[in-house]
């Protein structure tokens, strides 16, 4: 979380996303930092059995960020 923060910092972006394969192992999808200074980090997961479902919700994550 730290670095996609200095990322998003370096690249002057309000938000940014981390990308991750979904595994039964995870039990939480909602996972989100905002910082003191407007900067949200979030991470989404990617489903690979369906993959074309897992990109839609990508870009719903992303366009939210913004």
């Amino acid at each position: 979380m730290y670095q996609m923060y200095a990322y998003s910092k370096k690249y002057e972006a309000e938000g940014i996303v981390l990308v991750y394969p979904n595994s039964n192992l995870i039990n939480r999808t909602n996972i989100s930092f905002a910082s003191d200074d407007n900067v949200k980090v979030s991470v989404s997961f990617i489903d690979l059995r369906n993959v074309e479902g897992s990109i839609s919700k990508l870009v719903d994550d992303i366009v939210n960020v913004s």
